[in-house]
C-alpha cells in the first residue's frame, strides 16, 4: 500500500541519508543507519494528507475480530491497514489474538499463555461473540457467517506487510519476566519476516516495548494511553475542584483524569524510557496542541477507538455526531492514524 507520495517520501529520504551520511558512519552505525531506512517508507511516519483508517482487529463488523478473513475484507474495503492484537503461547508462539482467557472467543477454557500452539491451533473463533455492552449497557453480540481459525502473526505478515498498514498491539499482562520478554518473541517474528517499513507495535506494556527494542532496535513503536489510565490513583481526583485544562472546558463533567493523562501524554516521559518513534492515545484525550506536540519531536500520532461497536470500559460515551466531530478535528490537526470498528464511515467522513 504504497502511493506516490509515499513512494517519493522513501526515495527522498534515503538520498537525504546517503548524502549526509558517509559510509564509514554508515558502516560504524550500523543499525542506526538501517533504522532510519526503516522509517523512509514506513507508512506511519511517511507525510499524508489525511490519517490512515485503521480497521481495528480487522473488519469487526463483517468478521470475527483478529481473523485472516477479517484483515483481507479490510483491505478489499480500501482501509489502509489494520490493528491487530498478539500474545505468546505457553511454547513461544506468536499468535494473534485479544483475549488473556480464550472462552469468550472460542468457547474453551483456559488462558492463552498456558496453552501450546499445537492446542490453540484446534481451537476456532466461534461464529457468535458476545462483544461487550452498548451505549446503554445491553448485550452486543455479533453473528457471523462461519468459524474462523487463529493465525499466527507470521503468517498474517508474509501475506498482507507491504499491501497495508499494521499496527501491531503488544497485550498487557500481570509484570512478569516470562510474560515480558513476549517483547522479544515478536520482535523476532517481525525481524524475520523483514516487516519493519510496514508496521508499528504499540502496548499499553512498558516492559515488553522496552524488550521488543532491546531485540530489535529498528521497528517504531510506542506507548498507549488509555483515558482510564490513572484508574489506580486516589478516588479524590474526580471529587477535588477540576484544575484548569482545555480537556476540562469541554463539558460541565469533572475531567481531572483525562487532564493528568493528557499531561502525561504530552511530556512523553514513558517514551523517552522506551525510546519510542510513535505514540498512542483514545481520542478523548487529544486536546488542540497534542499531535502538533508529537511532531515537534519527530514522532507519529494516532487514535482510537471510533465509531465502536460496543462500549465496554469507555468513561465518556460520544454519540456518533460528536465522535465523527472530533475526529475531524484530530485529522485537521495531522494526526497519523486512526483505528475504528467501522473504517468505510470513517473514510466516508474524511475523503
Amino acid at each position: 500500500m504504497k502511493t506516490g507520495a509515499q513512494e517519493r517520501a522513501r526515495s527522498a529520504t534515503r538520498a537525504w541519508v546517503r548524502y549526509n551520511t558517509p559510509p564509514e558512519y554508515r558502516r560504524a552505525a550500523g543499525s542506526c543507519y538501517s533504522w532510519l531506512m526503516s522509517s523512509a517508507g514506513n507508512p506511519f511516519l511517511v507525510a499524508k494528507t489525511r490519517p490512515l483508517i485503521l480497521g481495528h482487529r480487522g473488519a469487526p463488523l463483517l468478521h470475527q475480530e483478529n481473523t485472516m478473513a477479517g484483515f483481507r475484507r479490510a483491505l478489499d474495503l480500501g482501509a489502509d491497514g489494520v490493528e491487530l492484537d498478539v500474545m505468546v503461547t505457553k511454547d513461544g508462539e506468536v499468535v494473534v489474538f485479544h483475549d488473556d482467557d480464550v472462552e469468550r472467543l472460542t468457547g474453551a477454557k483456559g488462558l492463552l499463555a498456558e496453552l501450546t500452539w499445537d492446542e490453540v491451533s484446534k481451537l476456532r473463533v466461534q461464529r457468535r461473540l458476545y462483544m461487550g455492552k452498548d451505549e446503554r449497557g445491553g448485550d452486543v453480540v455479533m453473528e457471523y457467517e462461519r468459524e474462523e481459525r487463529i493465525p499466527l502473526l507470521a503468517e498474517v505478515l508474509d501475506e498482507l506487510a507491504g499491501k497495508m498498514a499494521i499496527n501491531v498491539e503488544l497485550k498487557p499482562a500481570i509484570p512478569s519476566w516470562g510474560q515480558r520478554r513476549a517483547g522479544a518473541a515478536v520482535a523476532r517474528v517481525i525481524r524475520e519476516a523483514k516487516a519493519e517499513s510496514s508496521l508499528i507495535v504499540t502496548s499499553f506494556d512498558f516492559f515488553k516495548l522496552r524488550e521488543l527494542e532491546r531485540e530489535h532496535s529498528m521497528i517504531h513503536s510506542g506507548f498507549v494511553y488509555d483515558d482510564d489510565t490513572v484508574n489506580y490513583l486516589p478516588s479524590w481526583l474526580a471529587k477535588v475542584p477540576e484544575v484548569g485544562s482545555e480537556l476540562g472546558e469541554r463539558d460541565d463533567e469533572n475531567r481531572n483524569a483525562e487532564s493528568v493523562v493528557n499531561a502525561l501524554l504530552e511530556a512523553n516521559a514513558v517514551g523517552r524510557w522506551i525510546g519510542s518513534s510513535v505514540v498512542a492515545a483514545e481520542f478523548t484525550l487529544f486536546d488542540s496542541d497534542t499531535v502538533s506536540k508529537f511532531k515537534a519531536r519527530g514522532m507519529a500520532t494516532g487514535t482510537y477507538t471510533v465509531f465502536p461497536i460496543e462500549m465496554t470500559g469507555v468513561r465518556h460515551r460520544l454519540g456518533a455526531d460528536e465522535q465523527a466531530e472530533r475526529l475531524r478535528r484530530i485529522a485537521s490537526a495531522g494526526a497519523d492514524w486512526v483505528e475504528t470498528d467501522d473504517p468505510l464511515r470513517a473514510m466516508e467522513l474524511l475523503s
